[in-house]
């Protein structure tokens, strides 16, 4: 056997019963220490403290679950990356929903497939793509 296979027989996974990815990543950072620093396609930046991402998934979770989203639903995200998209990903998490990150990048087609195979629940979009998907 060898030394790389000794490894995977001995390696045990160990994980919690309960476990939010939301929490682990977001949550437990410092309120001012720096989350990110988004570029726009025009170079203008933003940045953006752990604290002010953590209120925009804690608005992001509120909106979800005020429109009825709960743990386990399957909700569909197509949006640009930019710190609101990051807030809707920890939004979801936050109240144990499956995030379905769909990028514009997969082409109609593509985007249409996906949807069709995971049957999301609601699906966040940018208004301009707002008559994109079916209803």
């Amino acid at each position: 056997m060898s030394r790389y296979e000794e490894i995977c027989a001995a390696h045990e996974w160990r994980v919690p019963q309960r476990y939010n990815i939301a929490q682990d990543c977001c949550d437990k950072h410092p309120p001012e220490k720096l989350a990110m620093i988004h570029e726009r396609f025009d170079g203008e930046q933003r940045t953006l403290t752990w604290g002010e991402l953590q209120a925009l998934s804690n608005q992001a979770a509120n909106l979800l679950e005020a429109h009825g989203v709960t743990r386990g639903d399957r909700i569909a995200v197509v949006l640009p990356a930019t710190p609101e998209t990051a807030a809707i990903f920890f939004g979801t998490w936050k109240l144990g929903a499956l995030l379905l990150s769909m990028s514009v990048l997969y082409g109609d087609d593509g985007i249409a497939h996906r949807l069709r195979d995971s049957v999301p629940g609601p699906i966040v979009q940018s208004l301009p793509r707002r008559n994109w998907f079916p209803a």
